[in-house]
């Protein structure tokens, strides 16, 4: 992938948005950035396993609530499907 391409699609807006706000409901993401919703689940459940975000509620996945515990800087984290983080 390339470098600027990397840090101008959905994932990074989305980690963008994250970092802005801290605290952030699922149906804005979709709202927002037009996500379909099982891509944004894959990258929310992958987030959550490496600990970079944190569930504050146990509803329905659009309406979770979640906070970012750990910003790592500007460039949004990749999940890979060997569960490999970058």
């Amino acid at each position: 992938m390339e470098p600027n391409k990397r840090r101008t699609g959905k994932r990074q807006k989305i980690w963008e948005y994250m970092r802005r706000n801290r605290v952030f409901e699922i149906h804005d993401l979709v709202k927002v950035f037009e996500v379909k919703t099982p891509a944004l689940r894959a990258y929310i459940k992958g987030l959550l396993d490496a600990k970079y975000i944190r569930e504050l509620n146990k509803e329905r996945f659009l309406h979770q609530q979640f906070v970012l515990v750990d910003d790592i800087g500007l460039v949004a984290p990749m999940v890979k499907k060997e569960n490999k983080w970058k």
